[in-house]
């Protein structure tokens, strides 16, 4: 079922229809794929990890939503303890304002985080700020013209210029989140 894709029936009108549609005439259960130490039961650091935007490229990593790491280990860095965990997608870390203000670490756990691009709330910029990408997406059918409900908006509407820029983005917001399974872009919302 890792390898497989699905028919062009997919997705079906019910859900045996869909399962119709692929060759095994199952459909792969969510994270079915992916890497676990089924032992400890959790799942796995992927080997393959490909840096999908960085605060030192232009990644302004103004995000929302993530979980602040009060003591980061001796021996450990904020982008570490990120690497080590299948469901971080992001880190950031910053400095409270003032000019000694202390460092804080910031991670994305099962989120791709928001607002990363423009944020009015956020009165601060990031010493470090990078989005990755842990595995390999497969894209199982492209939604062209189907609305999907219930996404998450990732970013407001007006903060890429180029739509191109704002699709990419999109997608990369997904891809870095092994829990979100579709992305759409939409100029309205």
């Amino acid at each position: 079922a890792c390898t497989q894709l699905p028919g062009a029936d997919f997705p079906g009108s019910s859900v045996a229809f869909s399962e119709l549609a692929w060759p095994s005439h199952r459909v792969p259960k969510k994270l079915e794929c992916w890497p676990k130490n089924w032992t400890a039961g959790r799942y796995l650091p992927c080997a393959i990890e490909t840096v999908l935007e960085d605060s030192e490229s232009g990644f302004p990593g103004l995000c929302s939503g993530l979980t602040e790491i009060p003591i980061v280990p001796q021996f450990e860095t904020c982008e570490s303890l990120c690497r080590k965990s299948s469901f971080c997608s992001l880190f950031q870390t910053m400095r409270s304002p003032g000019p000694t203000g202390a460092k804080s670490c910031w991670l994305a756990y099962g989120t791709s985080g928001s607002n990363c691009y423009i944020n009015p709330a956020q009165t601060y910029i990031p010493i470090r700020a990078v989005r990755f990408q842990q595995g390999e997406v497969r894209v199982l059918k492209k939604l062209k013209g189907v609305v999907v409900k219930g996404l998450m908006n990732a970013f407001g509407p007006y903060w890429f210029l180029n739509v191109s820029d704002a699709i990419r983005t999109c997608k990369l917001n997904c891809h870095s989140n092994i829990l979100c399974q579709y992305w759409q872009y939409n100029r309205v919302t």
